[in-house]
């Protein structure tokens, strides 16, 4: 799977819609959107969106299908950058290099479940 804006990143189902609003098109995300937030191992957060569904069901502990999907995602966006004439500096060489470096990054954790997990033992003493 590769992950895409407003698209759950753990079943792929796609939480943007458009609606017209004050005579405007706009696009906005449905009820079932929600974020997970990640802590990874170079000390960066990551929000990722996974919808109300999945998080139920606890897809979004699989941390390791979740980082390539974001991966996947990454890859895209790159492939499209050293594809851009526009974009004469992506060159294959350094989307790959850049790659490289991001593809190895991982989740340590999900730092919304951490945070509440040490609330309620806090709470306990």
């Amino acid at each position: 799977m590769v992950d895409t804006y407003g698209h759950c990143s753990t079943c792929g189902k796609n939480m943007l819609i458009e609606q017209v609003l004050d005579g405007k098109l706009e696009k906005r995300f449905t009820a079932d959107y929600d974020e997970v937030q990640y802590l990874l191992d170079n000390g960066s957060r990551m929000r990722v969106v996974v919808c109300k569904q999945c998080q139920e069901k606890g897809k979004q502990d699989d941390t390791k299908e979740v980082m390539q999907t974001v991966i996947n995602g990454w890859k895209k966006e790159v492939d499209d950058l050293v594809a851009d004439p526009k974009r004469p500096d992506w060159t294959k060489e350094r989307g790959d290099k850049h790659m490289k470096e991001y593809s190895s990054i991982s989740i340590v954790t999900d730092k919304e479940k951490e945070f509440k997990g040490a609330k309620k033992e806090s709470s306990g003493g």
